[in-house]
């Protein structure tokens, strides 16, 4: 008989780092940043609105905002790396 169709597949480091590190995301602590991050970038478009005339403002929060994108892409990519395999193709 052949047993080889019966054994278990290995898992590389790679795998077993990463379901390390899902398994002890807080996930709502990420929820929560990310609502925050999203605040900030809407608070900070809407100063953006509200200052039109002084450019040295504008550059400021065109500063502050690509540092909330930063991270809401940083936060985004973390959930999508969470998803399984086959979900995120």
């Amino acid at each position: 008989m052949n047993y080889e169709s019966k054994k278990t597949p290995k898992v590389n480091s790679e795998q077993a780092d990463r379901a390390s590190k899902l398994a002890s995301t807080d996930w709502r602590k990420v929820q929560h940043d990310f609502r925050n991050d999203l605040v900030s970038l809407m608070m900070n478009l809407e100063a953006l609105r509200l200052s039109r005339d002084d450019e040295r403002d504008h550059q400021e929060l065109i500063e502050l905002m690509q540092g909330s994108l930063k991270l809401l892409s940083e936060r985004i990519e973390m959930v999508i790396d969470s998803l399984p395999d086959d979900a995120n193709g």
